[in-house]
């Protein structure tokens, strides 16, 4: 198993436990929930990432996403994201596609708080990454941020995320880019 499949690996494993435990007389008191089970937001992220280990591209992305709080600081994401790549090998051009994802708060308190989240998504390209590659892939994040409340419905965000793009050798390994690089980010959430 590679580095990066074991990263994410870990991060799925971690969400398991967390995601699915009943509440219990330990469970965090209300003054240490960052959001509560039934909140919905849409925020936008931008933010950059670059493979150093193979030199393919510069990525830039804005992901729009809506998040459904389906338990106390646990949130169900999806959405749709928009990139712009500047490879090494091809013409620059426009990326995009659909993500689906999880984003946990886990050291709380009312105004802030540090959050892992994950997301899996489909990528459709303008030019490919490099020259033999598909115009189409798979991307998958994974990492951790930090959200500050600035309002009772806006709260900013701030995080890294191993950023991960490949077809999963759909056109077989001569034609799977196998980025890797990581993603720092900003945002902004708002309720609704």
């Amino acid at each position: 198993m590679s580095k990066h499949r074991l990263i994410y690996f870990l991060i799925f494993l971690l969400y398991i436990p967390l995601a699915f435990a009943g509440p219990t007389e330990s469970s965090p008191q209300k003054d240490t929930i960052f959001v509560t089970k039934g909140s919905h937001f849409w925020s936008l992220t931008i933010g950059g990432c670059e493979d150093k280990e193979k030199d393919l591209a510069e990525i830039t992305h804005a992901h729009f996403i809506i998040s459904n709080y389906i338990r106390d600081d646990l949130a169900l994401t999806y959405g749709i994201g928009l990139g712009y790549a500047n490879p090494v090998e091809t013409k620059k051009g426009f990326q995009g596609g659909p993500n689906i994802g999880l984003r946990m708060h886990f050291i709380n308190s009312k105004l802030w708080s540090i959050y892992m989240d994950s997301s899996l998504g489909m990528v459709y390209h303008q030019y490919p990454i490099e020259e033999d590659s598909l115009y189409f892939n798979f991307e998958i994040q994974g990492g951790f941020g930090a959200a500050y409340r600035i309002n009772e419905k806006a709260i900013l965000l701030l995080g890294y995320r191993h950023y991960h793009l490949s077809n999963a050798n759909i056109g077989g390994e001569n034609r799977n880019p196998g980025y890797d690089g990581p993603k720092f980010y900003f945002g902004f959430m708002n309720s609704f």
